[in-house]
């Protein structure tokens, strides 16, 4: 099954790198939700109009969608509850 999602960027004027993150992270936060395994984001749009850098942009990008996955789970003890799990 699968599923397609439209994300706003803003205004092309607006368009940055710390809108890029953002977005990026919305659609991972997205995707954790909706339970899926694996998600792909077309940029070709944004990247074409320049506003960022390829180089920043997908740097960006990743940045947006590891800070918006990670978990710290370091000192998570055996039988303490997810944070997910808790609601």
């Amino acid at each position: 099954h699968e599923r397609h999602a439209l994300l706003g960027l803003g205004a092309k004027k607006s368009l940055d790198a710390e809108s890029i993150r953002r977005a990026a992270a919305v659609a991972a936060t997205r995707a954790i939700s909706l339970g899926v395994e694996s998600f792909s984001v077309d940029w070709t749009h944004a990247l074409g109009t320049g506003a960022v850098a390829p180089h920043a942009f997908g740097r960006a990008a990743a940045e947006g969608v590891r800070l918006a996955t990670y978990r710290f789970e370091r000192f998570r003890g055996v039988g303490t509850p997810k944070k997910d799990q808790e609601k």
